[in-house]
């Protein structure tokens, strides 16, 4: 099992990879930081800088002492290091069949056969066989705490609906922010066996990265520290983009990033001797007019994030040694997750300025988080 073991500069870059930027860089983090689904990687064309004055495209809030709601990322309670340690716990238990007339309880395993269904239709390539739920197990299927809660009290044989809401995904692939009602019939309920967590065991269930039960909650309790941080700057970044207006769109850089949404999907389809259309057609679900309205939403979420970008460094006359540079881009060749051999290829694939333009968003995003307001929370 992995830990966030991170330091603050690297959520800055990470967060700042998804926001937009250099995009190879972004899908170097891509998985570390678990983004909605977006166009990035080997395709998309790197951007020059807004080497113009953009105050004609768009205006900024003020970025001095920004409110936002979020926890105090300085603070974790043991309360909050014994609930993330239950959570870990319970991923790793072993389950029993209870007796068929016993109901589903909280943290039971439900084996379940699972119809997506939308309009009194079901969505075949939605549904699934013998799908496995914990009611209560936090997971990144959002829609398993939903269908969890609905399955409390069930016993097998039972049917249980539930209406969900897909979360919005960029570029608006499957069922973004579409409603369906998730119709489940349980099959099996099982119970958890939980492992008991002592020096002697944390090694197995931490898969021998911990030998104490004190450095395995450490390890949780900096990892809570790392969550609640990048909250305060998903908070934050939230707040200043709502605080700022676009007038209109530069339309260079918007055509820039159309042509990269397109040109990434181009090569997804031609790794599959897929034709464009047919990729987009048979197996996103959309027209081409659709796919065409999905594309400038992207360029227009991205060309947003630039500006922003560029006016937080403008306004605070951001700069950047060389001592900077050098350490900052040695921290992002760490982290790299595409196989550079040596330091001075990552520096030439990357491009020098690239690598400076994103070390100059991360330190102008940070003295801003920095300086936030926290308000309710």
């Amino acid at each position: 099992m992995r830990y966030f073991r991170t330091s603050f500069a690297a959520l800055f870059l990470i967060f700042s990879m998804i926001l937009g930027g250099d995009a190879p860089l972004r899908g170097v983090l891509l998985k570390e930081a678990k983004p909605a689904p977006s166009p990035t990687v080997e395709t998309e064309q790197k951007q020059s800088p807004y080497d113009y004055d953009l105050s004609e495209y768009m205006t900024m809030g003020d970025i001095t002492a920004v409110q936002a709601e979020f926890d105090d990322p300085a603070v974790c309670t043991e309360k909050e290091v014994d609930a993330a340690v239950f959570q870990v716990l319970l991923s790793q238990a072993d389950f029993e069949e209870k007796p068929l007339n016993q109901k589903a309880e909280l943290y039971n395993r439900v084996t379940v056969d699972l119809a997506v269904m939308q309009n009194q239709t079901v969505l075949a390539e939605y549904s699934r066989i013998d799908y496995t739920v914990v009611i209560g197990l936090e997971t990144e299927n959002g829609e398993d705490p939903v269908l969890g809660e609905a399955l409390l009290g069930a016993t097998v044989g039972e049917s249980r609906n539930v209406a969900y809401t897909y979360p919005e995904v960029l570029g608006g692939e499957g069922l973004s922010g579409q409603s369906v009602v998730l119709y489940a019939t349980v099959k099996k309920i099982e119970k958890q066996l939980i492992p008991e967590l002592i020096d002697a065991t944390v090694g197995e269930i931490s898969g021998d990265t911990f030998t104490t039960v004190q450095e395995f909650r450490e390890a949780i309790r900096q990892d809570i520290y790392a969550q609640k941080e990048l909250a305060k700057i998903q908070a934050v970044w939230l707040a200043i983009k709502r605080d700022a207006h676009v007038r209109r769109f530069p339309e260079k850089e918007l055509q820039e990033h159309i042509a990269s949404y397109q040109s990434y999907y181009e090569t997804l389809a031609a790794r599959y001797e897929l034709t464009l259309e047919q990729l987009v057609t048979t197996y996103m679900g959309q027209t081409m007019e659709e796919f065409a309205v999905s594309a400038r939403e992207y360029a227009e979420e991205m060309t947003t994030n630039d500006m922003i970008f560029t006016q937080l460094i403008r306004l605070q006359n951001m700069t950047l040694t060389d001592e900077e540079y050098l350490a900052g881009a040695r921290e992002y060749f760490e982290k790299d997750e595409a196989g550079f051999s040596t330091f001075e290829e990552f520096v030439e694939y990357y491009t020098e300025e690239g690598l400076r333009r994103e070390l100059l968003k991360d330190k102008a995003l940070k003295t801003v988080v920095d300086g936030a307001v926290r308000i309710g929370g």
